[in-house]
This record gives C-alpha cells, sequence and structure tokens, in this order.
C-alpha cells in the first residue's frame, strides 16, 4: 500500500477574489498537484491539477480539470456523485485522529 499522499499549503496574506479562475497572483505562489485515483495512486485518463493556498479566514481549492467527457446523472442534492464523473478532495486536520472531511464537486 503506498503512502497517504501529503502537499504543502502555503499561507497568503492576502484573500483570493473566487472567481472560477487561478488567473490571480497568489495561485502561482501553490505548489502544483498532479491529481492521480484514489486507492491506486494511478493517472487518470484525464489529467487534473489542483492548487491550495490558506489566509487567516480560508482554505483555497483550485481545480483544473482536462476532461473532455464530463457526465453526471444525479441531479439530486448530496446524491453519490463518487459513483460518477467527480473531483474529490479529502481532508483530515490529524493524521492519528477522526474525523476526515470529504468534498465532493461534479
Amino acid at each position: 500500500m503506498k503512502p497517504p499522499l501529503q502537499y504543502d499549503c502555503h499561507h497568503i496574506d492576502e484573500p483570493i477574489e473566487v472567481d472560477g479562475s487561478l488567473g490571480a497572483p497568489q495561485w502561482q505562489q501553490a505548489e502544483l498537484i498532479s491529481l492521480v485515483l484514489p486507492v491506486t495512486h494511478e493517472e487518470p485518463l484525464s489529467k487534473t491539477e489542483g492548487r491550495l493556498l490558506w489566509d487567516d479566514r480560508c482554505l483555497y481549492v483550485g481545480f483544473k480539470a482536462y476532461d473532455k467527457d464530463i457526465f453526471s446523472y444525479f441531479t439530486e442534492r448530496d446524491s453519490r456523485t463518487c459513483e460518477e464523473d467527480v473531483l474529490e478532495m479529502f481532508l483530515k486536520p490529524e493524521a492519528a485522529k477522526d474525523p476526515y472531511y470529504n468534498f465532493e464537486i461534479n
């Protein structure tokens, strides 16, 4: 079994305007993350990149997905999006303790 993936999340002094773009200069301070498939850690068919930053109030997460065939059949809030095309992010503030938080976007 491969070890869990970990990334540096840099602190920024000024908040980022959340506008759906990774064009703000602060994003250049963030480590570029090439996302992989959970469990196997293999590269996905379609490349996806992410970036993480934080300031004194917020955690900023930016994704750029190069998926050419995005699909989704679920339309209800809190549906089982993990069964479809999805970007997932798992946060576990303390490695040795529960809980962890799972965010899914499709």
